[in-house]
């Protein structure tokens, strides 16, 4: 996002764990316009309406309040604005079916091998128990983003969700990997 919006634009990664934080900052120290924080996805530390656009990969299967995950990035995005989600799908597909014997008896397998059995299980049981791609577009829809519309990046693997910030209304009050990019508004 930071090369995105380069270079009069700001990109924000916001992450619950100090050490994915300490991480990120290391690992993108060559870019003057990014900075990193720390902080609940579903209480972010930023102001309403500060951002052009936020993002979410892989993190919203970890909020306890999906419709307050998503509440909560509404807020910080400006009307006009866009939230896109990218996370694990369960979907119903020929490649998803295949992908699903990988991802439910390999992954964790080879997790257990490398010494990561626990988070590898994980991973597993929070990707069953995320809704459907369906149902992501109502809670998103629900709290006050338009024109929501999703599509598979890989098939029946990644889904990428897109709303757009409807112009502010009273919406449910508001860790994990977020990313939020101000822009240069053009």
């Amino acid at each position: 996002l930071a090369r995105a919006v380069a270079p009069s634009g700001e990109a924000v990664g916001l992450d619950f764990a100090p050490r994915m934080i300490a991480y990120a900052t290391r690992r993108h120290a060559d870019l003057a316009n990014i900075s990193f924080v720390v902080g609940d996805a579903l209480v972010m530390p930023f102001p309403q309406a500060s951002f052009d656009a936020a993002i979410i990969a892989f993190g919203m299967r970890n909020l306890a309040d999906y419709g307050q995950g998503f509440a909560e990035l509404r807020r910080v995005v400006r009307p006009g604005g866009r939230v896109v989600c990218l996370e694990i799908a369960r979907r119903h597909t020929a490649v998803s079916r295949v992908a699903a014997v990988w991802f439910d008896h390999v992954v964790p397998l080879l997790g257990r091998v490398v010494g990561y059995g626990d988070a590898y299980a994980y991973l597993v049981r929070s990707a069953k128990a995320y809704p459907s791609p369906e149902r992501i577009a109502e809670i998103m829809t629900d709290v006050g983003l338009a024109d929501v519309r999703w599509f598979s990046l890989f098939p029946g693997i990644v889904t990428a969700h897109v709303g757009v910030a409807e112009a502010r209304r009273a919406a449910p009050s508001s860790s994990h990997p977020v990313a939020v990019a101000r822009g240069s508004g053009e």
